[in-house]
């Protein structure tokens, strides 16, 4: 997925899934819901001017477990 897109898109997606993890997945006070994920999904959806890409971007990570998706990990791929 780091492949997909530019740097400035890539740091964006990161910085997304670091705000998950830090306000909803490790987040002890935190009541996980549906919403928890609505906000990053919208957000996502959002990341580039092209629905193609945001479209391609979001089918990659529905196929990922988040835990995995670890901004070090992801820069060093890309």
């Amino acid at each position: 997925m780091a492949k997909t897109v530019d740097g400035k898109t890539f740091t964006l997606l990161v910085k997304h899934l670091s705000d998950l993890r830090d306000e909803v997945l490790d987040n002890p006070n935190h009541k996980l819901t549906p919403d928890s994920f609505l906000i990053f999904l919208d957000k996502v959806k959002n990341l580039t001017h092209s629905a193609q890409l945001n479209d391609v971007i979001l089918r990659k990570i529905a196929a990922v477990n988040l835990d995995e998706l670890k901004a070090k990990r992801m820069l060093n791929i890309y």
